[in-house]
């Protein structure tokens, strides 16, 4: 499997404001970003727990900058496959597809998504305010943050 347009995620800012620019780099294999994500320059440093390792993330943020695969139209599964199949949730937008013949990469059809430590989505709203699934295959557990509907304006 190949990461088509991996991105480098350049983070400026100080005192809680940041900015985030992303830089396309070259195309890699899984494995080759894997390799890159587990090497000493990239991988999660060592912490206590999980406060230590958060503190360590907002610390560090604006060095290393990360490499993050992002927006890979696909599944790890074979279409016949039906537990923890994400492209076959049996939910309402699948009749979108089934019924109007349209697809919208990443709403209706599941996107991969390959992170390292540091690596960052952006935060956002949802698309039309649609809810999102994510499941994480394997790795370092992910963090969230969550903002209420009602200050979505805002944060944007």
């Amino acid at each position: 499997m190949v990461i088509p347009a991996p991105i480098m995620q350049v983070v400026t800012g100080q005192s809680g404001l940041f900015t985030q620019y992303n830089i396309q780099k070259k195309q890699m294999t899984v494995g080759e970003y894997r390799k890159l994500a587990n090497s000493k320059k990239y991988c999660t440093p060592p912490h206590k727990d999980f406060d230590d390792l958060e503190r360590k993330y907002w610390k560090n943020l604006t060095f290393v900058s990360p490499i993050y695969g992002a927006d890979i139209s696909g599944s790890l599964y074979d279409s016949d496959i039906g537990e923890w199949n994400i492209s076959r949730l049996n939910t309402l937008l699948d009749m979108v597809e089934q019924e109007c013949g349209i697809v919208i990469e990443g709403v209706n059809t599941p996107y991969l998504y390959f992170g390292m430590w540091k690596t960052t989505f952006a935060w956002h709203t949802e698309d039309m305010d649609l809810y999102s699934i994510n499941y994480l295959h394997f790795g370092e557990p992910k963090s969230w943050y969550a903002i209420p509907a009602e200050h979505g304006k805002r944060l944007e």
